[in-house]
């Protein structure tokens, strides 16, 4: 499938086939495109970009030498125009497009430049699963352990979310820590890691016994509710985004 270029349009069909003329006598093999359009509605010429005269992309610059030495194009006009000729070149070779007028291509390329740019910027808009854990402590709303609901009650000092009266949270740190509510007890502070789509809890050192929720839990989240489930433990909680008060 040969590859043709736009070199020069004009507004009306006869003028097309003059010049269309001196090129095919120039031995240029020459098509046309648009004529019919514009003969049965001449007033859509511009529109459409004119009738356009086309030349295979190896007889480009040949072909525009010959319409400049006859007076087609205008040599200074030529000069001015070398970008948007190394433009079409460009578009006009590209896949789908390539036959279509050269405003269309040029569309096509400007929204698939956008698009290029659009996609890394949005993906590292995305929160990581990391920031998505800790950047709010998770109010508890039900632990089942081993098959059974278990109420969370931490003694001690404790503080009172101002959202939905939530008293009982879980808290991850950045820097590792994470903090469950008591089971009539204090509260159990304990070290997580990320690896994947599961946390692993392990003991703090200055923990002095064995916490109920050390082990690893499979993280079911979105950004206002959380799943964490375990072989023997399953925690359901939603976020707390307004933070904390005595």
């Amino acid at each position: 499938m040969q590859d043709w270029i736009t070199v020069i349009s004009f507004t009306y069909p006869h003028e097309a086939h003059m010049a269309m003329a001196k090129l095919e006598s120039e031995g240029i093999d020459v098509q046309i495109t648009n004529e019919l359009t514009t003969q049965v509605h001449n007033f859509y010429s511009n529109a459409i970009g004119g009738v356009e005269i086309q030349v295979k992309v190896q007889d480009a610059e040949t072909a525009e030498a010959i319409l400049i030495k006859s007076g087609y194009i205008k040599k200074e006009a030529n000069t001015d125009n070398k970008p948007i000729s190394s433009l079409d070149r460009f578009t006009s070779k590209l896949p789908l497009i390539g036959n279509t007028v050269f405003e269309f291509r040029v569309i096509m390329l400007i929204a698939i430049i956008l698009i290029i740019i659009a996609i890394p910027v949005t993906i590292s808009l995305i929160p990581s699963k990391t920031e998505m854990l800790t950047k709010n402590s998770w109010c508890v709303d039900k632990i089942i352990h081993n098959g059974k609901e278990i109420a969370p009650h931490t003694t001690g000092i404790t503080f009172v979310s101002s959202y939905d009266n939530c008293i009982e949270m879980i808290t991850l740190q950045k820097d590792g820590i994470i903090i469950f509510p008591g089971i009539n007890s204090n509260k159990h502070v304990c070290n997580w890691i990320l690896n994947n789509d599961s946390i692993h809890v392990t003991d703090n050192k200055n923990r002095s016994e064995k916490s109920l929720f050390s082990r690893s839990y499979k993280v079911d989240m979105n950004s206002r509710s959380i799943q964490l489930v375990s072989d023997s433990i399953t925690i359901v909680g939603y976020a707390n985004i307004k933070g904390f008060s005595f």
